[in-house]
């Protein structure tokens, strides 16, 4: 993967975090509209040939939930 597409892989697999899920939820960046459009825009990982990158793909869950 190119280097965009490396950083965007660390983020999203950050999502499979407990710890992070909380200092997401804490922090009050969830209520920012341009984050909740950057996760919208990370829903093209659930497609097979982005997919297959993860080595966590319980984010993929935690991705729908936000």
């Amino acid at each position: 993967p190119t280097t965009s597409i490396s950083q965007k892989l660390e983020f999203i697999q950050c999502l499979a975090s407990p710890a992070y899920l909380h200092y997401l939820a804490t922090s009050g960046i969830l209520y920012q509209s341009t984050f909740l459009d950057f996760l919208r825009y990370l829903r093209y990982w659930k497609r097979p040939e982005y997919a297959k990158y993860l080595s966590y793909p319980h984010c993929l869950y935690f991705l729908d939930l936000l």
